[in-house]
């Protein structure tokens, strides 16, 4: 590739303690055929576990490729209270020259080796396009679940900026940018609980989201992971959703705030059906008062009671954890249906590096 060629696209890879993951990240990136030139930004964040030593090594095999940035744990910002990767994300961000922005982080990797080709292709074909963005395997490293894919085959393959308020659809790894959409990042995002959802919905004000149904990549669930390690604290993940809710309200215009109303309505509501169901009724009360004063009906009101009370009866009987077992059945029953669909060999391997369709 032409080394005077303006770069296409800037792959961002913020990476820690992932040392078990990471070559293989760094090689499905580097693997891509592509008629333009791209660039891959590693952000290494002062990682303990011999992550930086791979990383050094790649970077000195590919140095026309992999620009390599080796943070201090000294730049981590605690959100919530917990040590996060925003500030490694922001500074790749800024360093980006790419006209289009991928994101893969590095305990992800990429399933084919034309998907930033197939990707750019399409934006440049669709100019009304902010986001372009495809299906991911879910490799949660347990091959006693079989294969799963988040999204169904038949996802819609337009959707907007109210589809997105509503639920984070689009998986990190699979997304790609255009990099002028933003020209600088709210001065909230810094501290906002999640990077990617916001993120996609500041550029989902640009253009239309438009999804490709192949599998092009993978979104690996481990106990290491960020969000893994918080999932299962029910409460938890529904604060950060009405904290980003709180904060994605001032970039939204006024034709947008009934779609935000009601997805902080849906909030309020898991909240306080979770603090009631765990006993702890005084909180339970504050953010009922809150649920209430944000229905826009007494009817409304009135039937979110009736689901708070429901669950809690649930829990009463002991039923709790038979509910969410089947749930989580049903959802893994779902989710390899459609991976059979696809009808391609099974990804799982004892290998981490074998588990490529392509």
């Amino acid at each position: 590739m032409n080394a005077q060629q303006p770069i296409k696209v800037s792959v961002i890879m913020p990476t820690y303690n992932h040392k078990r993951f990471i070559k293989q990240a760094l090689l499905s990136a580097i693997n891509q055929k592509t008629d333009f030139r791209y660039e891959i930004l590693v952000g290494e964040d002062g990682s303990s576990d011999g992550t930086r030593e791979i990383v050094k090594q790649l970077a000195a095999e590919y140095p026309d490729l992999i620009r390599p940035f080796y943070n201090s744990r000294e730049n981590v910002i605690y959100i919530n209270g917990r040590a996060t990767g925003r500030w490694n994300f922001i500074n790749l961000m800024e360093h980006a020259q790419g006209e289009h922005i991928a994101i893969l982080e590095g305990d992800d990797y990429w399933l084919v080796k034309d998907k930033l080709q197939k990707q750019v292709n399409y934006l440049e074909e669709h100019k009304e396009c902010g986001i372009i963005f495809h299906n991911v395997i879910l490799d949660d490293m347990d091959p006693d679940l079989g294969t799963e894919v988040q999204l169904s085959p038949n996802f819609r393959t337009k959707s907007d900026i109210e589809d997105l308020l509503k639920k984070n659809f689009i998986p990190s790894c699979s997304v790609l940018y255009r990099n002028n959409l933003i020209k600088t990042l709210p001065e909230w995002y810094i501290r906002a609980p999640t990077g990617d959802w916001p993120l996609h919905v500041l550029n989902a004000k640009q253009g239309n989201i438009d999804y490709l149904p192949e599998l092009m990549g993978a979104y690996r669930q481990h106990k290491g992971g960020y969000w893994n390690s918080i999932k299962n604290q029910t409460l938890i993940p529904y604060l950060y959703d009405l904290q980003f809710y709180q904060f994605i309200q001032t970039e939204l215009p006024d034709n947008l705030m009934r779609a935000w109303q009601k997805s902080v309505i849906r909030s309020y509501y898991k909240i306080t059906k979770e603090l009631s169901i765990n006993g702890n009724s005084q909180r339970a009360i504050l953010y009922k008062e809150y649920l209430k004063q944000n229905c826009d009906s007494t009817l409304k009101y009135s039937i979110y009671l009736i689901k708070i009370d429901f669950w809690r009866l649930v829990s009463a009987l002991g039923l709790t954890h038979l509910s969410q077992y089947l749930k989580n059945l049903a959802r893994h029953k779902i989710r390899n249906y459609w991976w059979k669909s696809y009808n391609l060999p099974d990804s799982k391997s004892n290998n981490p590096d074998e588990r490529t369709i392509s």
